[in-house]
């Protein structure tokens, strides 16, 4: 019995790192969109925005 709660306990643990794995990988998605849409800014500012979340997605 100590052994099959144990087999449960590693199978959460697989799910719950899934669930993680595709929470980040929709947050990096998300902040590389951030940089796409602020188009109605001069070079220099857009250039900052997409560097900024650039650097945010890779985290």
């Amino acid at each position: 019995a100590h052994a099959m709660r144990w087999a449960e306990e590693v199978e959460l643990l697989h799910e719950e790192m899934r669930c993680v794995l595709r929470f980040f990988e929709w947050q990096a998605n998300w902040w590389v969109e951030q940089g796409h849409w602020h188009t109605e800014m001069d070079i220099e500012c857009l250039e900052g925005i997409c560097t900024y979340a650039t650097k945010q997605a890779g985290i």
